[in-house]
């Protein structure tokens, strides 16, 4: 079993949205150590053809971040839907158990639902299984409410990247986690 740490820019708020980028890392959740990493910028037209959505509100906030933000998304070169969802799927492939692999996001209702749906739009299937995700959140939730405290920790500072996103979720799942298991089920430190 290994677990997977995935996260996207996209171009509205909706399942339906355009994705402009990828990014995943295998790791341990209890280490935050990162084994493989991979990032995939995704034209934004392609996301388009297949159904993805432009939302308004979503592109005035982009409009809003730096030159360097908007040029990432904005980037010449970028990987096809159908070949950055296919990078995801052999990532995992050649990375992890494919029956046991955990794939783990920030929510349960932004990146999944989006990937799900662009993965149904270019007729291709999720190579982890739908009862394997976890979410981020509910993890710091769970700390901050039995130890009162939920790590902001930063470790890549760039926003509004991808990448970026993947690492800093993956070191506070961790603080998180080792947090947790610091505490016994009365809730006192051991």
């Amino acid at each position: 079993m290994k677990h997977v740490m995935i996260d996207i820019e996209a171009m509205d708020n909706k399942p339906t949205a355009a994705i402009a980028s990828i990014a995943a890392a295998i790791f341990d959740p209890m280490s935050g150590e990162v084994f493989a990493s991979m990032y995939r910028a995704i034209a934004i037209e392609s996301s388009e053809a297949f159904g993805g959505t432009l939302g308004a509100e979503t592109i005035k906030w982009w409009f809003k971040q730096s030159g360097e933000v908007r040029a990432e998304v904005t980037k010449e070169g970028a990987d096809s839907l159908p070949v950055a969802l296919s990078e995801l799927n052999m990532f995992i492939l050649r990375n992890c158990d494919q029956s046991s692999v955990k794939v783990w996001a920030r929510g349960t209702d932004y990146d999944m639902p989006i990937i799900y749906n662009a993965l149904r739009s270019i007729d291709l299937s999720p190579v982890w299984n739908f009862w394997n995700v976890r979410d981020v959140r509910t993890v710091e939730e769970v700390a901050l409410t039995v130890c009162g405290y939920s790590s902001k920790r930063i470790v890549d500072s760039e926003k509004h990247n991808a990448a970026a996103d993947v690492l800093n979720q993956i070191a506070q799942l961790s603080d998180n986690l080792k947090s947790l298991a610091a505490k016994d089920v009365t809730g006192a430190a051991l």
